[in-house]
């Protein structure tokens, strides 16, 4: 099973759906500029009227460690906010933290669920994994998990028109996410003494496929480095196994390194172009 969770540069992730709103405009800029303190205020603000996209924003921020330690629970969280009020690329990043178990136990139906919610929005992430997932589900699975997203659809419709109406009431949402905060102070912009010491790089790879017999990896890797040079010169394949208890393991065939994500998903994007499967695996 590969499953892919589009990687992009924070600010076009978040610019997707972003609304008009000055202060959401500041928590952007603020972004842009590294000040992530006063993003985070910003961004917090909105989060608490019920604002999904500064939910994703600070999802976001957590995830990539922009402004704090990257805190992937905390990610989750509020990407789960977000999601509950109907945010697809949250619900395609949920989907995606279910499926492998990112952030949260992992739960397949949970994940089919809200890739299913975000397919219907129209994202096609969302929706070429989902059918990954099903093709490991029973049928019985499938069933159960289309009345969940059914269910599920309506508390997304209810939650966001509780939203709705405590925003014309002029009341605060204080979602849960927002209770859940650590202490962690934002970090602000490096000082040159600060700068002196540079941060540890982070290394990214992308995984390419998963194979049930240890062989096919390794020689997949040799006909992949064959016929696409251009892409892949330079890179070195890394096989790990991932234990699914008694469904049998499976061998992952992710090569690198690539030094950021930005150019992990450039390379994901061409080998998709060329019909190759391909996942951003971050650090």
């Amino acid at each position: 099973m590969t499953l892919r969770k589009r990687v992009l540069p924070l600010l076009l992730i978040i610019g997707i759906t972003a609304p008009v709103r000055a202060d959401y405009k500041d928590g952007m800029a603020a972004l842009d500029r590294g000040d992530y303190a006063a993003a985070h205020a910003e961004f917090m603000a909105l989060a608490k009227q019920g604002n999904r996209d500064a939910q994703f924003a600070l999802g976001q921020m957590y995830d990539f460690g922009l402004g704090f330690p990257q805190n992937i629970p905390l990610a989750f969280n509020w990407y789960r906010e977000a999601a509950e009020l109907g945010h697809p690329e949250s619900q395609s990043i949920l989907g995606f933290m279910h499926a492998h178990g990112v952030g949260t136990q992992q739960n397949i139906l949970e994940g089919y669920v809200w890739f299913s919610l975000a397919a219907a929005q129209g994202n096609p992430i969302a929706e070429d994994n989902r059918d990954e997932l099903a093709r490991v589900m029973t049928a019985q699975q499938r069933s159960e998990a289309d009345l969940q997203v059914a269910n599920r659809q309506r508390e997304v419709n209810a939650a966001i028109a509780r939203v709705q109406s405590a925003s014309k009431a002029g009341e605060p949402t204080e979602p849960k996410a927002a209770e859940e905060e650590t202490s962690d102070i934002p970090i602000e912009p490096a000082s040159e003494t600060a700068a002196a010491v540079p941060p540890e790089p982070q290394v990214f790879r992308v995984q390419l496929g998963a194979f049930k017999v240890p062989e096919n990896a390794p020689a997949v890797w040799q006909e992949l480095k064959r016929t696409h040079p251009d892409l892949l010169k330079g890179l070195q394949p890394e096989i790990s196994q991932l234990d699914r208890g008694t469904r049998g393991g499976l061998h992952l065939l992710r090569v690198g390194p690539l030094a950021s994500a930005q150019a992990a998903e450039a390379l994901c994007i061409s080998l998709d172009e060329r019909g190759i499967d391909c996942l951003v695996v971050r650090p």
